[in-house]
This record gives structure tokens, C-alpha cells and sequence, in this order.
């Protein structure tokens, strides 16, 4: 039997159920444990837990799992236990101490009873809670009591089939759709087969704001007031010189000129561009840069000395900002009104099919939630009332999120503190881990719905106390130093909006670990190149697998995008037979293999594809070398030019004469594809010797995207209708991306920061540390930087705008900083996770193009700091080493 670690006295204070709690805990704290201890004295110390039902919230279905996995591990020794052990066992859950023969018989019962009674404990996501809650209650949510979630690949088909049949909406329903029309004619300059994707995604993401929003019009109106006063649109500067005005500033500028012993370039810019805007023969567009600045869009500073060119330069500039600020406020509205009939197109197709999106479970239970009359009867109808809540990672929770879950308290803690009315509420989170902003994750929501929460509470005459958990179970003192040192400088706290708790190291017998930074691997200084970069890190895991220093399912390496570091390390690490867990998120088609296969699919559909075919014809499902594709096309276009009236051949044609066992081959593969399923058809390809060919050519690296290939198949042919046409659309359009669950256990583990969430190990490598957040086109207009003369509604949501071309305005760039502030600080508030996910040793590097690093990067910040704090050595002049006992 395992002996169960005790707990710290704040862990012991948090975990009484007794108590409202709010928990702020460090990483590696076990904030996990304290949870789990929480639900086990509930289950253990309430005298009616069959009417006393516990809702148990966590941010992911993986730690949702990981939570019932424990508390069904301690109820089974519980029930397997002897009673000495058991004794043992129930130290910090029984009342007595030590346990009493009546408790010890009681922890028995425990087990079985939940064995008997699961759904007591309701340990899930809050979409899995909303989803059961929409399962019970659709009508009273307004939804079809039929309806069946829309997962993510099959979501995106749909989203591109709402985009599709908005395209003739204006014309077919002018009625509803009437601003459509005018809004993509706007817009056709900014679309193109390679932006559309963004732009359907972007559209989706104003799905949310519109579905809660009950007045379409009155928020427009709202919209296009807010936004025209933040664009400065309301006052007109003056647009036109009048001629006479501008031939006395060439004729001051003429006398300036040739007053200096040296003619300036800008003088003549200003006399040259004046005449040719006078006589029309350029715009004001060309014309503005003889006051401008081209990379700025600024006033050129060298004018200032000249008084008789300040004011023109001036108007100049407000004509500028104005033009750029009206181009900016048409496309935000054309992405307005798209983005409202989008929401509409696509709310009605999932309503017509009775389907319900990932964001709709939420959106449709608070929707539900916000109905008093309705709300009490809800939670009165479920399988027992609700007696205890527990939220996990609180500060991952969107403010919708947050809104459910204060619906939910409305009527909680309604009777006060009394005996018959124990219920409690606990929730953990730690706001240096608020990572997922992209998903809507709001950092300021956490301390915020806390002042809320215990607003609502002491109204109810009850308490929450808040508890801190700031003592690592996780990281050696060398890494929680580090992070403590690092995330502390004053300079850093400056740069990143960072706020630190202090860590304390609870595995101080075990050593003190190690931190190592090394040189900035760079290619203009050094000419090295990204797989040089990868071949250096995973000759570096090697040597420590090869020394048995480590196993391979110690190693976790860490990365900000998958793209190109993670698969480029994964091919590396096999190529040295290294056991490789993988990524743990795989897109299909970076893979060559299942390229070549789409390939064979596109050609299966149009036998015309020449380009499709020369691709099949080259990979290893052929082997044709380049010479003899070139022959083939060389015969073609030989054939169709001295027969330009006739019909004209293909490539396909032409292997009839020329290699005709490939053209059977090929024919009789197109006759499978008009019957076959998306499985059924590669798995023939694929065991005629075609997997063979694949791995022979491509290497064992070609097997596991086959295999998830092949999954991914048999999934589509069990759930999906449609032809081989409709698979190759589904595939390109959302399908071809595979999330999985990476297991320690089976190698190295190359997983993103972000989700490494929740993960852990031995020895972590950072490696794609210089990285930048991506700059986004949408910015909202949040009331910190809305116009004083404009009344906030609180009722809609914050308006934004839309930067659809580059621009130079102002007041873009006001709304651009302020979302890159937040960007960045949780740019820096990864890094953290990332760090602390090191149970014993820290390996980071960097590589960058150019001779440094930028120097908001992870690297510089790292580097700068890191070389000046005790304990660092500097090894051959390459790496920091920092070892220190904490």
C-alpha cells in the first residue's frame, strides 16, 4: 500500500469542506491533492451524501479524468486496505484521531456506495456539465431535444458551408441579408483562396458576441458611433488646398532652395509632387509624401524649421489620417455585417440539423441560467441538489464561464450558515498560469469574479477564506530560484506585467537540480541552420539516454508552435532510435506520405489533374524519376500542339502508350475510389505494398502519421456520408489536424507550452524560445481607451476594429498597443508554465536568423538576467549553468 504524503497545514486548511476557499497556488503546489483531499472528506464526512451532490469543475476532459482516476484509487484502498493501513489512510479525513473501528467501517461503506452511485460526484469540464445540463432541459433552452454536438474538423465544414451560402444570400434574401451584398463588394480586394480560411475563422469569432446580443440593430448603431468617434471621424479636416495657396508654398519653397549652398532632396520633393498634384497628374496619395514620412506615415521632421510648410504639413497629415481612419472604419463594417449575417447563416444551418457547437454549450446554458423563473426549477430537477462546488484551474474561465457558474450561486448560499444547509465552495486557481486568452480566458476575470463572489457570499452571511499554496512539490530549488530570480527583477516585472508569487522547495533531500541557458545559436553570425539547431539538441538527449543518466520518458521538450521545431526534433530523435512519444498534435499533411495520397485522391477525382498525377507518379507509390515525368509531359504537350483543333490529351492518356502496367494500375484504383470509403480505399492502397514502398523511401518516421491516418479514416467512413470528393473536402477543409493524448511512458515527449499544461517531468528542454506572439488585424475598443464622450453599454459587447491592409493611423496604433501589452504578458505568464514544469533539471536554448535575439524574446530576457544572479557559471563561454540551493 502506498502511504499517503501528509499535507501542509495551508493544503490541510484548504482541503476542509467545512470552509469556502479560495486557493491561489503556485505551480507544483498540489493544488491537485488538495482537490482530491477536499472530495474525499466530503465523501467520507457527510452523513446524507446520497442528497448532498458535489459539482466538481476542471478546464480540461484530461484533468478531469486524472481527478475521478485518484479518487477511485483512494476508495479502493479504502476497501482493500487492512485496518491498520486504513488507519493510516483516513489520518487527514476523519474527524477522530486516530480513526475510530465505526470510521474505519464507514470508509468501507464509502467505496461501494460509489461504486453504486457515480453521478453524485460530477467530476467534469464545464462544457460536459453544460452539455448534460442541455441534455436534460432543451426546451426549456430553446434548443431541439434531438441535437448532437458538432465536433472541431466537421464544425470548420460547416462554418465554410454557412461562408458559402452567404455568398448568394444577398441576392436570394435581400430582406435579411440586405447589407451583404455591399459588404463583400468591399471586400473582394481582401479575399483570395489563401486568406480565406483566416477570414471563415474570423468570422466564427464573432459567433459568441452576436449570439448575445438580442438587438443586432441598436448594437450596430452603438458600434458605429463608438467607432467613429475613436477614429476621429466626426470632424473633418480640410480635404483640398486651393491652387493658388499651394503655388505660393512652391514658389517659398523655390526662394529656400536656392538660397542653400547644398539643394535639399525634401525641398524638391516638396516643389516636384506640389506641381503634379496641382496639374492632377498624381494623387493625394503620392502627393502626402512630400510632407510624410513612407515608413512612419509621420510628419517628415526636417519641415518643422520651415514656417511657410508647417501648416500644409499639418492639414496633410489630418487628410492622411483621416483617408486611412475612413478605409479602416468601411472594412470594419463590412466585417460588421458579415460577421452578424455569418452568425445568423450559421446559427440557422446547426438549427435546421439539430447540432450544437463547442461554444453553444456554454452559450445556451447561461442563456438558460439567465431565466429566474426557469433557473430554480432547473437545478431542483437534477438527480440531487447541489451541496458542495469546486472549480479547477479558475483562472483558464472565460467570463461566460464565470457567468454560468455565478448563476448557478444565485440561490446557493441563499439560507445562510446553518447546520442543515452545509454547502461549500472552493476554487483554485493561480493568475500566473492564465494562458489561454486565445480561447477567451480572461486574466483580469479570476481576481475580479473573486470581489464578486465574496460580495455574494457575505451577503449570505457566510465567509471565504483565501489561502495562499506557495510551496513547490514539484521543482528542485536551482529551477524555483531561477524563476524566483528571474520573474522578481524589477526590469523584468517592467517588460513583462509579470507579478510573482515567491515558490518554496518542499524536495530539498533530493538535490538541488540544475538550470542551464545556452549561446544563442545564430545563423548570420554562424551560418547554422534549423536542422543543425535540432541535430545539436538531440545529440545532446542522446548523450544523456546513452550515459543512463536519463530514460526517455523523462525528457519532455517544450515548444511555443508546432511548426517547424517539433516535428523536425521528433524525425531527429528517431533517426538516433530514440523512443519518441510524438507531438501531441499531428497536421496530416506536412507529412509526405499523406500528401502523396491526397494526391492519388485528386487525381482519382479529375483523371485530367496533370499536376495531381505527376506528384503520384514521382512519390514511392511509383518511383518515376523526374526524367521520365518530364518525357510524359514532353509527349503531351508535343501531341496537343501539332494537334491544336482536336481533342487534347493528358498526362493520363499518355501512360496508356508509354508505361501501360502503371495505367491498369491507376485505372483500376479511379474504379475503386467511385466505391470504396475513405478507409476502405487506402487500406487497399496501403496493403497492395504501397505502405511498404512508403516506409522503404520515407523511413519508420512514415509509420505513425500513416497509422493516425488510417484512424482518422475509419472514424470519417463510420460517422460520415459522401464520396471520396466529399472526404478530400472534409480532409482539407478541417480533418487533417489529430490531437492526441501524448503518454510519458512510450518515449520523449515533444509537446507546445500550452499544452503542457497540467504535464510535468524530470527534465525539460525549452527550445523555441524566440519566438513573438503573432500580431492580430482585430483590436477591440475596450473602455479603457473608448472615447470619454462615448456612454459605455455594458449590455453588448466592446467594439472593435478591423486592420484588413497595413496602415499608419494613429489611432490603430492605440488599440494595437494595448492588445499587444496583454499578448505579451501572457507571452511571459507561458514562459512561467513552461519553466515549472521541470521536476529536476532545465535545458534552454534559442536560435534566431539574425545575430540576436529580439529583445522581448524569452532568450534575451533569459540570457540578460540569468548571467548576473549567484550561482551562475559561465561554461566555455557557451552556457549558464546555475545551481543553487534555494
Amino acid at each position: 500500500m502506498k502511504e499517503k504524503p501528509p499535507l501542509s497545514p495551508e493544503q490541510d486548511r484548504a482541503a476542509n469542506p467545512a470552509n469556502n476557499i479560495w486557493v491561489q497556488a503556485n505551480a507544483g503546489t498540489g493544488k491537485t491533492s488538495v482537490l482530491v483531499e477536499r472530495l474525499l472528506r466530503i465523501l467520507f464526512r457527510t452523513d446524507d451524501i446520497a442528497h448532498n451532490g458535489i459539482l466538481c469543475l476542471t478546464y480540461t476532459k484530461a484533468g478531469a479524468g486524472e481527478m475521478r482516476n485518484r479518487i477511485l484509487k483512494w476508495l479502493r484502498e479504502w476497501a482493500l486496505a487492512s485496518d491498520e493501513e486504513l488507519v493510516k489512510l483516513l489520518r487527514d479525513v476523519a474527524l477522530h484521531k486516530p480513526a475510530t473501528a465505526a470510521d474505519i467501517a464507514h470508509a468501507r461503506e464509502v467505496f461501494f456506495w460509489y461504486i453504486d452511485n457515480p453521478e453524485t460526484l460530477k467530476i467534469k469540464t464545464i462544457h460536459s456539465f453544460c452539455e448534460e445540463i442541455l441534455h436534460r432541459f432543451p426546451i426549456e433552452a430553446g434548443i431541439s431535444p434531438a441535437w448532437t454536438m458538432v465536433l472541431d474538423e466537421n464544425q470548420r465544414v460547416l462554418q465554410l458551408e454557412a461562408f458559402e451560402r452567404l455568398l448568394r444570400a444577398g441576392v436570394l434574401e435581400p430582406e435579411k441579408y440586405g447589407r451583404v451584398e455591399g459588404a463583400f463588394a468591399r471586400l473582394v480586394n481582401v479575399l483570395s483562396e489563401y486568406r480565406l480560411s483566416d477570414f471563415v475563422r474570423a468570422l466564427g469569432g464573432q459567433y459568441e458576441h452576436f449570439f448575445l446580443v438580442e438587438d443586432v440593430e441598436r448594437y450596430r448603431k452603438y458600434f458605429v458611433d463608438t467607432i467613429k468617434y475613436f477614429l476621429n471621424l466626426n470632424t473633418v479636416p480640410q480635404l483640398e488646398k486651393p491652387a493658388s495657396e499651394l503655388e505660393e508654398i512652391i514658389k517659398n519653397t523655390e526662394i529656400e532652395q536656392n538660397s542653400r549652398k547644398t539643394p535639399a532632396v525634401y525641398l524638391s520633393d516638396i516643389i516636384t509632387l506640389t506641381k503634379q498634384y496641382i496639374d492632377k497628374t498624381i494623387d493625394f496619395d503620392e502627393y502626402k509624401y512630400a510632407y510624410l514620412l513612407k515608413t512612419s506615415g509621420m510628419p517628415n521632421g526636417k519641415l518643422k524649421k520651415h514656417d511657410f510648410l508647417i501648416d500644409e504639413m499639418e492639414r496633410v497629415f489630418a487628410v492622411d489620417q483621416y483617408n486611412q481612419n475612413m478605409e479602416l472604419f468601411n472594412d470594419t463594417m463590412a466585417l460588421f455585417d458579415l460577421s452578424a449575417a455569418f452568425a445568423t447563416m450559421y446559427r440557422g444551418i446547426k438549427q435546421q440539423r439539430n447540432l450544437l457547437d463547442f461554444e453553444d454549450l456554454v452559450l445556451y446554458t447561461r442563456k438558460l441560467f439567465s431565466r429566474p423563473d426557469v433557473m430554480g426549477w432547473v437545478l431542483s430537477q437534477l438527480d440531487v441538489s447541489l451541496s458542495h462546488i469546486l472549480v479547477d484551474e479558475a483562472q483558464d474561465t472565460s467570463p461566460l464561464h464565470w457567468d454560468v457558474l455565478t448563476m448557478m450561486l444565485g440561490d446557493f448560499f441563499v439560507n445562510g450558515d446553518t447546520k442543515s444547509d452545509k454547502h461549500s465552495l472552493f476554487i483554485v486557481g493561480d493568475p500566473k498560469q492564465a494562458i489561454f486568452g486565445f480561447q477567451g480566458a480572461d486574466f483580469h476575470a479570476f481576481s475580479n469574479s473573486f470581489s464578486e463572489i465574496t460580495r455574494h457570499i457575505q451577503n449570505n452571511l457566510r465567509t471565504i477564506q483565501e489561502i495562499p499554496l506557495e510551496q513547490s512539490f514539484r521543482s528542485l530549488s536551482s529551477i524555483l530560484y531561477v524563476v524566483d530570480e528571474f520573474f522578481n527583477d524589477d526590469v523584468v516585472k517592467q517588460k513583462t506585467g509579470f507579478h510573482n508569487n515567491s515558490h518554496f522547495c518542499h524536495r530539498k533531500k533530493d538535490g538541488m537540480g540544475l538550470v542551464e541557458l545556452h549561446r544563442l545559436v545564430s545563423n548570420a553570425r554562424t551560418g547554422a541552420t534549423v536542422d543543425g539547431y535540432i541535430d545539436m539538441i538531440a545529440d545532446k538527449i542522446k548523450s544523456m539516454i546513452d550515459s543512463g543518466e536519463r530514460k526517455p520518458s523523462d525528457i519532455m521538450v517544450l515548444v511555443q508552435r508546432r511548426k517547424p521545431l517539433a516535428n523536425l526534433l521528433v524525425t531527429a530523435l528517431k533517426k538516433r532510435d530514440i523512443d519518441v512519444a510524438g507531438s501531441d498534435r499531428i497536421y496530416l499533411p506536412m507529412f509526405p506520405a499523406i500528401r502523396d495520397l491526397m494526391n492519388l485522391v485528386r487525381f482519382c477525382i479529375n483523371t485530367a489533374d496533370d499536376y495531381s498525377l505527376c506528384c503520384v507518379l514521382k512519390s514511392p507509390i511509383f518511383r518515376l524519376s523526374e526524367a521520365d515525368i518530364f518525357n510524359l509531359c514532353k509527349i503531351k504537350n508535343d501531341t496537343n500542339n501539332a494537334n491544336k483543333d482536336g481533342p487534347q490529351i493528358t498526362v493520363f492518356e499518355v501512360l496508356g502508350n508509354t508505361h501501360p502496367d502503371i495505367y491498369n494500375r491507376l485505372k483500376s484504383i479511379t474504379e475503386m475510389s467511385l466505391l470504396d470509403g475513405p478507409y476502405t480505399f487506402f487500406s487497399r492502397i496501403l496493403d497492395s505494398g504501397v505502405r511498404h514502398d512508403f516506409i522503404s523511401a520515407l523511413g519508420p518516421q512514415a509509420i505513425d502519421p500513416l497509422e493516425e491516418f488510417m484512424t482518422m479514416c475509419l472514424s470519417y467512413e463510420r460517422t460520415q456520408p459522401g464520396t471520396m470528393r466529399h472526404f478530400l473536402k472534409w480532409f482539407v477543409t478541417g480533418g487533417a489536424e489529430i490531437k492526441r493524448d501524448v503518454d510519458a511512458a512510450s518515449g520523449v515527449r515533444v509537446v507546445t507550452a500550452h499544452g503542457s499544461k497540467g504535464l510535468e517531468a524530470p527534465v525539460v528542454f525549452l527550445i523555441d524560445t524566440t519566438t513573438l506572439p503573432k500580431p492580430e488585424s482585430v483590436f477591440p475598443i475596450t473602455p479603457s481607451i473608448m472615447p470619454k464622450n462615448v456612454a459605455v453599454d455594458e449590455s453588448v459587447p466592446s467594439p472593435w476594429i478591423w486592420q484588413a491592409h497595413k496602415t499608419t493611423s494613429e489611432q490603430v496604433g492605440v488599440a494595437s498597443d494595448l492588445l499587444m501589452n496583454d499578448k505579451f504578458e501572457e507571452y511571459y505568464r507561458l514562459l512561467y508554465v513552461a519553466m515549472t514544469r521541470a521536476r529536476d533539471e532545465l535545458y534552454i536554448y534559442g536560435y534566431s536568423r539574425y545575430n540576436a535575439a529580439n529583445e522581448k524574446s524569452w532568450y534575451s530576457l533569459l540570457w540578460d538576467k540569468l548571467i548576473t544572479v549567484d550561482g551562475a557559471t559561465v561554461v566555455d563561454d557557451d552556457t549558464i549553468r546555475i545551481i543553487h540551493d534555494k
